[in-house]
């Protein structure tokens, strides 16, 4: 009996969480640890099936074609593309809320969950929250000019007056 559905199965949910987990502009050191040991764990998974069917030729062609696909799937999940397709698709809820911001707590706004909006002195901050045991993160909106790094807080250009903003929690 053929089981290469409950691997297909087990890679797919992997792919799936990997795609929304890594397509956050900062990403959990706990969740990318999780996603890192179950990803080794289908590796060797599929491994293991290889070396059985090494004795029959159909088989290791199928298991070929989906290393191949394994490959790719786990390429496109730790992309820096998935991000970037996320934003864009957030792109016009962010850019209509920030013609005309405002404070708020517990918001979704496009593909995104914020958990406060509020003015701060380098410009508007959309705080996304933790993002792994030192920093927090979210999107600094600066229309005017960038932003100026300081030892606590960093930034990285992200779309036109979009930043992506982390806080180290730390210092």
């Amino acid at each position: 009996m053929n089981r290469s559905w409950l691997w297909w199965g087990a890679a797919s949910i992997w792919w799936a969480a990997s795609l929304v987990i890594f397509s956050a502009p900062a990403v959990s050191f706990g969740l990318e640890w999780i996603l890192t040991v179950i990803g080794i764990g289908l590796a060797v998974l599929w491994l293991i099936r290889f070396v059985v069917a090494l004795h029959h030729p159909e088989r290791r062609l199928l298991l070929g074609k989906e290393a191949v696909v394994a490959i790719l799937m786990t390429f496109v999940a730790i992309s820096p593309v998935t991000r970037s397709i996320r934003f864009r698709l957030s792109k016009p809820a962010l850019f209509a809320y920030a013609r005309n911001p405002r404070e708020a707590e517990n918001i979704m706004l496009g593909l995104y969950r914020f958990e406060r909006i509020y003015k701060t002195e380098d410009g508007w901050l959309f705080d996304l929250g933790d993002s792994g045991l030192v920093d927090t993160s979210g999107f600094l909106y600066r229309p005017d000019s960038p932003p100026i790094d300081n030892p606590v807080t960093k930034h990285q250009h992200w779309y036109g007056p979009w930043y992506l903003q982390s806080i180290d929690r730390m210092r």
